[in-house]
Parts: structure tokens; sequence; C-alpha cells
């Protein structure tokens, strides 16, 4: 029998590779919440922070809630009206806007505990439910005059109407304590939008001038920020402490995003920024372009974005964090509406080819796979194989770590004197997973064809093995 010498060289090299459904990223793992067999959308999800996901979806007659939790998927609504725009708060109580059952205007549905309770029953509108954490519910309807929008809030079983004017108050935003601030339009000059706080059963007029002032959003604090028009563009304005004052200067239309529970400010115009420090604070310019942005307590942000390439013109879901973005879709279909929670989860609907579904993803913290090359066998099949020199090599890969190793792969081998194998590549290896699992070891063997006179050669293997989030590592 021939003497044959093996040995294997081992080197590392990290690359990310996209994985799952073609639409994930290394360091997150994408997950399709919905896959309906009938050409029937599931859109505009929004997401907690535990990870329970809710989202409007239609059955073949109208749009009805859903509800994602703990891996389960719950439908919430069944009637024969339209239900959409769910928000779901910290203890996963979702509220949403719907038709009710006279079908003549839109009422406000709250669902705790598992239990579903129709909050309006009215001949007006009532829409635009926002919901804190201890299960308050702010919104805005015609109000019983049915002449403008009034704003009301529900809160231990008992509705309230903070509101009662002549004139427009719309989107109510609400924190943590029950605080609220809102659009109006008056009473001081006309009908130009003016701020309001509605604190420890107080309201409070922040502006009264005659610049439009819009689209507050207040944090746990109670600090509040806005947008205000300075007869050229749109700046950006705070109320911390009782104080208020301007915080942008420029020439450029600045839209406010969010002020986040430290304070931050996230504004975009000329870029995107975030402003902090209070009012002797400064900004950052976090990107170079803006976009219609979310963003998290932590600083994360997502955002859709159109490709410009000819062939790539559909809209992917980006991610950035930690001072780089990420193409978190990366697909040629249409993503749309992404929502972040503050541990990072990203959810958003996109096109699969036949409708819309809810995905999401998350990040990943998984790594290297510890892998080891070694010799097994070496044998002749038959005695015919070794007149013609067909010698079969059996490689054993062991995974001496804690991390499952997913599809395994030798990608090449390279040997000296002559020697060649018959195998196509890649050898597929399979999953490895963790040491003492019991399927830590894997064997694969294939021909090598050894020239006459050749005693040894050398082979030097290379491969592929990906971890659970995705991310494929080379070997050696």
């Amino acid at each position: 029998m021939k003497k044959v010498y093996l040995t294997a060289v081992l080197f590392l090299a990290v690359i990310f590779l996209i994985a799952f459904c073609g639409t994930a990223w290394a360091g997150y793992t994408t997950t399709k919440l919905t896959n309906n067999s009938n050409p029937y959308d599931d859109s505009y999800p929004q997401i907690n922070n535990s990870g329970q996901v809710v989202w409007q979806g239609w059955d073949g007659a109208d749009y009805e809630i859903f509800l994602y939790s703990g891996g389960v998927t719950t439908q919430l609504t069944f009637n024969s009206y339209a239900d959409a725009h769910p928000l779901i708060n910290a203890s996963g109580q979702v509220v949403w806007t719907g038709k009710g059952p006279d079908g003549a205007d839109e009422e406000i549905f709250l669902y705790s505990g598992g239990a579903t309770s129709q909050l309006t029953s009215n001949s007006f509108n009532d829409v635009s439910p926002q919901i804190n954490a201890s299960g308050q519910v702010a919104w805005y309807g015609s109000g019983p005059d049915g002449t403008d929008g009034e704003i009301f809030l529900y809160g231990g079983g008992v509705t309230i109407q903070i509101t009662s004017n002549s004139y427009d108050d719309f989107s109510p935003q609400i924190n943590a304590s029950g605080q609220m601030v809102w659009t109006g339009n008056g009473p001081f000059y006309g009908t130009d939008g003016e701020i309001y706080l509605y604190s420890g059963g107080v309201t409070t007029a922040l502006t009264s001038n005659n610049t439009s002032e819009g689209s507050p959003r207040i944090n746990d604090s109670g600090q509040v920020a806005w947008q205000f028009h300075d007869g050229i563009d749109d700046e950006i304005y705070l109320y911390s402490g009782g104080l208020e004052g301007q915080i942008t200067f420029n020439s450029h239309y600045d839209q406010l995003y969010k002020i986040s529970n430290s304070g931050q400010v996230y504004f975009g115009g000329n870029g995107l920024y975030v402003y902090s420090g209070g009012f002797n604070g400064q900004y950052t310019q976090l990107m170079a372009t803006s976009y219609w942005v979310q963003i998290n307590e932590g600083g994360q942000m997502v955002w859709e974005k159109q490709g410009t390439y000819i062939y790539d013109q559909d809209w992917d879901i980006h991610l950035f964090s930690g001072g780089v973005a990420t193409n978190l879709s990366n697909n040629y279909t249409n993503d749309y509406s992404p929502q972040i929670n503050d541990s990072g989860q990203v959810v958003w609907y996109g096109y699969d080819g036949t409708d819309y579904e809810i995905f999401l993803a998350s990040p990943c913290t998984e790594g290297r796979p510890e892998l080891s090359l070694s010799k097994a066998n070496v044998y002749w099949a038959s005695y015919a194989d070794y007149l013609v020199g067909k010698l079969i090599v059996n490689w054993r890969i062991t995974n001496t770590g804690s991390i499952p190793a997913y599809n395994v792969n030798v990608t090449s081998s390279t040997n000296t004197n002559g020697v060649t194998i018959n195998e196509p590549l890649p050898i597929i290896f399979g999953n490895i997973f963790e040491a003492g699992s019991g399927q830590d070891i894997k064997e694969v063997g294939w021909v090598h064809n050894i020239p006459a006179g050749v005693g040894s050669w050398q082979s030097t293997l290379t491969g592929t093995a990906q971890d659970a989030c995705g991310t494929t590592y080379t070997y050696p």
C-alpha cells in the first residue's frame, strides 16, 4: 500500500453573507412573521420593547388586527368592518381604529388582558390613538358638536374630553406619566398652529404667536420639542423645565423626528442631526442625507430608501447603528414602514412576490464556530482502485467550541505532487453542533487520484461555515 503524508493548514477570515430568504445581514436574523397562501396584504407593523408585534392584515373582505407574541400569531379581530393602524405598548396592550359595528364612523378599540373593549361609541370620527406604558390612550375626534377636532384621554376605565373649543385640536402624543402634547389651530392668531401641553390635569398653551407650529413630541421627562415656521423655513423649538427656546438656526427646513428620554432631539434637514445639551447645547450631524427615520432610545435608526441603480430601484430597509449604515432587506422587491424597539429589533412589511408580508429582524450575538480539521481513515476501496491510483481519504471536522456550525462546506482542495480529486466542489458536511452535543463530528471521504510513483503529498483544504446569525466564516 502506498504511504501518504497528509496535512491540514488552518487560517481564518471573516466574511458576511446574505441569509434567510435572501434578506438578512450578518449581525441580524430575519424572520418572516406572515406567509399567506392567498394574496392578502399585511402592513403597518408596530413593535414594543418585548419584541411583540402588531399589524393590520387583509382577510379577503376587510382589514383585521394581528398580534405576534412569544412565537405565536393571534388574530385579535373578527368582524365585517375595517380595523387599522394598531399600536402596542410595553405591556402588550393594543389600540387601533375601526369602523365599529354601525360602520358609520371611526371608533377606538383597546385590547388588554386578552379582551377587546370599544372605548368610543358615537356618531363622529375618533382617530390617531396613542397609548402609553400604563395603558392610557389619547386620541382626537370631532367631538359632540361635530365641528372641530377635540382631544380625549382614556385611563382607568374612564374617558375624559380634554379640550372643548371652536378650533381644531389634533395629533396628540402621550408620555409614560400621562402628559400630552398636541397642535391646536387657535385661538390666538387665526388658524395658525399652536402647541399645547396637558399635565397634572391642566392644559397650557406653550406657544401663542402668529407663526405656524406643529409636530410636537414629548419624552417621559416632560420635555417637548416641535417645529415652527420662521417665515422662511421650519426650525426646532424646545420646552424644558418651564423654559422654551429655539435650538436650530439655519437656512433649511428642519423636520423633527424624536426627543429621547435623555433630552436628545433628532431632526432632519440638510442631513440627519442630533441635538444635545439643553438650551446651550450643540448638534452633531449623523448622516449627510436625511430620511424619514424611526429612532430608539439608544440612538439606533431605521428608514426606507429607494435604490439608485438601474436594476435596483426598489425600496429597502436601512439601519444606522454604531456609526454604520446597513441595508437590512437588500432585495429586489419593495419594503416599507420600518419600526425599531429599544433592543434594536426592526419590523417592516415587504413584498414577497405574491403579496405584502411582515418581517422581523433581530440582533444576533453568535460568533465564529471553533472547527478543527483532521485526517480519519485512508484506504483503497478495491484492488481495482489500487491499480488505477484511486485512494479514498476520509476527512473529519470537529466542533470544539460552544457555537453550532451550520452549512459547513469544503470549498477547495489543493494537493501537491500531481494529486487531484474526483469530488465536485463544494463538498457538503452539513451542520456540526457544539462540543458535547453528540453531533459535534462529521466525516466525509472522497477519492484522490494518485499518479504512479507518488508516495506522499500534502493536501490543503479550505471551507466555510455559518453561525446561527447567518454570518459566514472561512477556514482555514
